[in-house]
């Protein structure tokens, strides 16, 4: 089945919130409890769960779910998928760039292969 965004596409179009915090604080703390919804300029969707712990969750557009985890410092984050096996990149990390965001806010990223997507982060669990 083809999905025209996969979560690998979608979290190297992923650019995310700094807030204004400092360096010591914790970078993805407005994504917790949140949706983060990348969107491609087909209209295809993949909702992030980020959890505090390490570990996230997805939907994609066909709403097939994913999971696996994610590291941040002060400048990127990268995400590793572990389910399902066949967008898990062979258990290599996809990294972005980290940028100041708050729930409510959207924005357009372009990846290194010129792919465009909207990012919007939502307050709660959609």
């Amino acid at each position: 089945m083809k999905r025209s965004l996969s979560i690998a596409a979608a979290a190297a179009l992923f650019t995310l919130a700094l807030a204004g915090t400092s360096q010591a604080a914790d970078a993805m703390a407005d994504t917790y409890g949140n949706t983060v919804v990348v969107t491609d300029a087909s209209g295809a969707a993949v909702k992030y769960f980020f959890n505090a712990d390490k570990t996230f969750t997805a939907a994609l557009p066909d709403k097939t779910p994913a999971k696996g985890t994610w590291t941040s410092d002060d400048k990127q984050i990268c995400v590793t998928v572990a389910e399902p096996a066949a967008l898990a990149n062979g258990g290599k990390a996809v990294c972005s760039p980290l940028d100041a965001h708050k729930v409510g806010d959207s924005w357009s990223s372009t990846n290194s292969a010129g792919q465009t997507a909207k990012i919007t982060i939502v307050a709660g669990r959609s």
